[in-house]
């Protein structure tokens, strides 16, 4: 093990303003370094790092960090993609700052671009509706419709309004926020979708 991270950090330390391609395919072939998975493992050979290095932990962490979140972990998830349609931008960015770190979300802020949006993204996984888009009728019962003749996911009918709620599930939502109107939707898309 000695031997291994001294050889290591010998290649990082000669790499010590930036890492090469080559030198990564190099640093891969040290597999008895570079798999240990576990937090204690890191942490042995953290205490491993010979005196008078100042490069090799820098350097380490950072091929720690590439190496088990793409050749040994694999490729990130996607993160599931929703469309919102709300003409109401402090929603928006109340829905962002709830769900963007688990959610791509794809904001419309009228029906033309919310029919747009959604023509465009074949892979969303949910849509947010609000029924005024905008003003204060409800208008987006149309939209509601088009969707649901090529989607089969989940439409969430949100607003403020419950009758309007009801009025977008006859048309093709399949959840509503119910009481809790718009502050709901982001507990609600998390449930849908099974994210914690």
């Amino acid at each position: 093990m000695n031997a291994m991270w001294h050889h290591t950090t010998d290649l990082l330390e000669m790499n010590a303003f930036g890492i090469a391609a080559s030198d990564m395919d190099s640093l891969k072939m040290n597999r008895m370094l570079f798999t240990q998975r576990s937090v204690q493992g890191f942490a042995t050979a953290k205490e491993q790092k010979p005196e008078g290095n100042p490069f090799g932990l820098f350097f380490y962490e950072e091929v720690w960090y590439k190496l088990t979140s793409t050749e040994l972990e694999g490729p990130m998830p996607q993160k599931p993609k929703i469309l919102i349609v709300e003409d109401d931008s402090e929603y928006h960015d109340m829905y962002a700052r709830h769900l963007g770190e688990k959610i791509k979300i794809i904001p419309a802020t009228t029906l033309e671009e919310g029919e747009r949006l959604f023509f465009e993204n074949p892979d969303i996984a949910l849509v947010v509706m609000d029924a005024c888009v905008p003003g204060i009728k409800l208008n987006s019962s149309p939209l509601v419709q088009k969707i649901r003749a090529t989607f089969q996911g989940p439409i969430i009918a949100a607003s403020r309004d419950p009758y309007f709620c009801l009025k977008l599930m006859d048309t093709g939502c399949t959840h509503s926020v119910g009481e809790g109107g718009k502050y709901a939707v982001p507990d609600l898309v998390c449930k849908i979708l099974k994210i914690t």
